[in-house]
């Protein structure tokens, strides 16, 4: 989905940490910064951030917060949660990702994480996420990448009809 500016605020006010925005190329440079301080060696180079922006989406908070993404029909993939190290555990992350997840109810997400990432999955975990599956040794360090997924809310899921039998 692309955000428009009205669509962004008006949602927003429903949110009250962060001042959330869509992400173009002139937020690059705190992109960077910020990418550098939460993955260090595996940051994104400023040129993989242009692409990314350029040709998918994303949403942030200006040097504390983002989330980069593909919409792709009715699912989104979700390639990047950042947020400085000094403001984590705050709920800025949470925030954002449930931002993300109220604006576009109707899509299923995915997400790949580390299995180490302890933090990243507890996130996941708590804004409705189901791990369904795993690689082995999928990253440089030996570990497993945890293939999670949240579906959007069938509101007839857990709902019977009494139909009295004719």
């Amino acid at each position: 989905m692309n955000f428009s500016n009205y669509n962004l605020t008006k949602k927003q006010s429903e949110f009250s940490i962060l001042d959330i925005k869509v992400l173009n190329k002139t937020d690059v440079d705190w992109l960077f910064a910020l990418e550098e301080n939460c993955f260090g060696s595996h940051a994104w180079t400023k040129e993989m951030l242009c692409s990314h922006i350029r040709e998918f989406s994303g949403i942030g908070s200006t040097d504390l917060c983002y989330i980069l993404y593909k919409l792709a029909g009715d699912e989104i993939e979700i390639y990047r949660i950042a947020v400085y190290s000094r403001q984590r555990r705050q709920g800025k992350g949470k925030e954002l990702l449930e931002y993300l997840l109220s604006f576009e109810k109707d899509k299923t997400f995915f997400l790949e994480v580390d299995s180490m990432n302890f933090p990243a999955i507890a996130l996941y975990e708590s804004c409705g996420f189901q791990r369904i599956h795993i690689r082995k040794h999928y990253y440089e360090n030996g570990s497993d990448a945890l293939i999670y997924k949240k579906a959007p809310i069938d509101v007839f899921e857990n709902f019977s009809f009494n139909v009295p039998d004719p």
